[in-house]
């Protein structure tokens, strides 16, 4: 008999997976790549896409524990710049001014860091990891290779 592994919290009794399951659950997995955040501050809703695996990685493989506050910024400026296409729209950069397409982030958030840090949040849930365990997971395996 295999022996059980179990991955996170379970709610109730798991069943045994089968092809066909994996293959229905794949359109589920589809309908899970767009979120709509409610902005207290513009009093609307955005939406947020989830990046493509490729460039979450590419762009949050630059955070670790040694990284400074204005460059986590940008980093986070440039995550959340790519998943909310309503940002990319040259108009808007134009309407608030700004020359680096990374501003216009908190532009339209009006400095609101709080809301900032939630829809960041929001995307690296898309991936199922908390910002604050990856730096620490970073910081370990950086002390492993030492």
């Amino acid at each position: 008999m295999a022996k059980k592994i179990e991955s996170g919290v379970q709610n109730e009794t798991p069943e045994k997976l089968s092809v066909e399951k994996l293959i229905a659950r794949r359109a589920n997995i589809t309908l899970n790549n767009k979120v709509e955040y409610f902005s207290k501050e513009l009093n609307g809703i955005i939406e947020i896409v989830k990046p493509p695996k490729e460039q979450f990685l590419s762009i949050t493989g630059r955070i670790d524990d040694d990284t400074p506050n204005d460059e986590a910024y940008e980093i986070q400026s440039e995550l959340i710049y790519n998943c909310i296409p309503m940002f990319q729209n040259p108009q808007l950069q134009v309407a608030y001014g700004t020359k680096d397409p990374l501003d216009i982030v908190l532009a339209v958030l009006n400095d609101n860091l709080q809301e900032f840090q939630e829809i960041a949040s929001i995307i690296f849930k898309f991936y199922k990891i908390d910002i604050e365990k990856l730096v620490a997971l970073k910081k370990q395996s950086g002390k492993m290779k030492s």
